[in-house]
């Protein structure tokens, strides 16, 4: 079986981003961006754990030429941005608002609720 990790890297976003795809759009490419530069903001161990924005250009810089310009533009969009107060999700159940669109929220609590059934159909427990 695939790790999550593996997996994760099979999905819309990464066929996009990963290689130089002449059939990604630019906001294919932004989402792309987005998501190499969320995944390095995170504490994740084998990315070496949290960079800053700062330290998150330099790794851009060491990325293939196709992905760097998409990096630099978000990262210059993202900072103006205020963290969203993820600590405020406290459940599966009450996900607040952080400051997404309500259309985007509603969407995300459903989709939460869509994969807590199915993991209970396996037999898990969220």
């Amino acid at each position: 079986m695939r790790s999550s990790l593996e997996r994760h890297r099979c999905q819309y976003h990464h066929r996009k981003w990963n290689d130089p795809n002449p059939d990604a759009t630019p906001e294919d490419m932004k989402l792309g961006a987005v998501d190499a530069i969320c995944s390095l903001l995170e504490p994740r161990a084998y990315q070496g754990g949290t960079h800053s924005f700062d330290a998150v250009l330099e790794v851009a810089e060491r990325n293939p030429l196709h992905k760097r310009p998409w990096m630099r533009e978000l990262v210059a969009e993202m900072r103006k941005l205020a963290p969203p107060p993820i600590e405020s999700i406290t459940s599966f159940e009450h996900i607040p608002n952080i400051g997404i669109p309500s259309a985007m929220h509603d969407m995300v609590r459903q989709r939460v609720q869509e994969g807590r059934l199915l993991l209970r159909e396996h037999g898990y427990l969220l």
